[in-house]
């Protein structure tokens, strides 16, 4: 499991991949306020620009995929009340559009990526 965590005024702590075959794949998870939670697709626009933002936060070149509907299976605990979306510039999940969701409560929407790329070394990246 690869988990990058960094700290920011917005509570927003950390990044990991869970439940993948490797470091470059796995259900999308942020580290929140002293917890871990997932992201769920549910009108998210979750794609492969944002998916492309989350492996090159976590030191890799590109996404070949970003599924959605639990593909590496349901997390446990909270689910992340906001909505990703990306432009593709951003160094960081954080650095994304963001705004509060009205749906998804559960972890049957959670995201992932599959990761393309070499791994680059990881650098602090204030989120």
């Amino acid at each position: 499991m690869l988990i990058l965590l960094t700290n920011t005024g917005d509570g927003l702590q950390g990044i990991r991949l869970a439940d993948g075959l490797s470091n470059s794949s796995g259900r999308v998870e942020l580290f929140i306020s002293g917890r871990w939670e997932t992201v769920c697709d549910s009108y998210t626009n979750w794609n492969l620009v944002s998916a492309t933002v989350v492996c090159r936060q976590l030191g890799h070149n590109a996404a070949y995929a970003a599924p959605t509907e639990a593909f590496f299976g349901e997390g446990s605990g909270s689910v992340w009340g906001e909505v990703i979306q990306c432009t593709g510039d951003e160094t960081s999940i954080s650095r994304c559009s963001r705004r509060s969701r009205d749906h998804c409560i559960d972890d049957l929407n959670d995201v992932g990526v599959i990761c393309g790329g070499k791994n680059r070394p990881l650098e602090t990246v204030y989120m």
